[in-house]
């Protein structure tokens, strides 16, 4: 049972393919809601620190023209063969640095 059980198999692994987690980290409201769903097991925290969830997110939430109208640059596209993690620290730091102006 219990939440971070969901992550380990038997009942309630349907939830934890990636595929389907990382569209509901798109639709988290800002970053601090990314962090809290980052503490419920290792294969979530990979995914909240992911470039393709940190990326859509910028778009989704318009936090590509706020950076225009800031003039903050955008960070480059990742690297392709980056670690999970590594990959998605720049535009974690882009977001979180845009989302506060």
């Amino acid at each position: 049972g219990g939440v971070g059980g969901t992550c380990r198999g038997g009942r309630g692994a349907g939830l934890c393919g990636i595929t389907t987690v990382e569209k509901v980290f798109h639709f988290l409201e800002g970053p601090a809601h990314v962090v809290r769903a980052s503490t419920v097991c290792r294969r979530w925290h990979e995914l909240a620190c992911a470039d393709s969830v940190w990326r859509v997110k910028v778009e989704r939430e318009g936090i590509s023209d706020k950076a225009k109208a800031f003039e903050v640059e955008a960070p480059p596209p990742a690297q392709e063969g980056a670690l999970l993690e590594d990959e998605g620290t720049a535009s974690m730091a882009f977001y979180a640095r845009v989302f506060v102006l």
